[in-house]
């Protein structure tokens, strides 16, 4: 009985630990869709950041994105990504942009605070007096241009 309760103690914080060590891998790969297919996330929600470039030169600002885990490098134009949540909801990422002389940087993707955000997948409006978020089917105006 004793090896029993011994192989027990062992096997779940074992199975455990393979559990959130997948997903922690799994959610520093991130997926650009103009490339890859979309994610299987195992553990956790599969999530869309979306960039949309409401210009009337969308190539006309541009944006480095990353997270603490993944540089998704610098974009123009209208672009998103696919990437599984970390198990521990410790997900973040962030945009710099820039258009002109003018910049701002903010969270695109955050797990703590997505709900009251923008919900499971976020989708971001670049125009000229600043960003909007979609909420539901209305955009909110969330930051000007600095």
């Amino acid at each position: 009985m004793a090896d029993l309760i011994a192989k027990k103690s062992f096997l779940i914080p074992t199975f455990l630990s393979l559990i959130l060590t997948q997903q922690a891998v799994a959610s520093s790969v991130v997926y650009n869709s103009q490339k890859e297919k979309e994610p299987v996330c195992m553990w956790t929600d599969k999530h869309t950041v979306s960039i949309n470039v409401d210009m009337p030169d969308p190539n006309s600002v541009s944006y480095h994105c990353k997270s603490a885990d993944n540089d998704l490098g610098t974009h123009t134009g209208n672009w998103h990504w696919f990437f599984c949540e970390h198990a521990i909801m410790k997900t973040l990422f962030w945009c710099d942009f820039t258009w002109g002389s003018k910049k701002r940087s903010f969270e695109v993707f955050n797990s703590k605070t997505r709900l009251k955000i923008c919900g499971k997948d976020c989708t971001w409006s670049v125009r000229t007096d600043g960003f909007y978020v979609k909420k539901g089917k209305q955009d909110v105006k969330m930051y000007d241009w600095q």
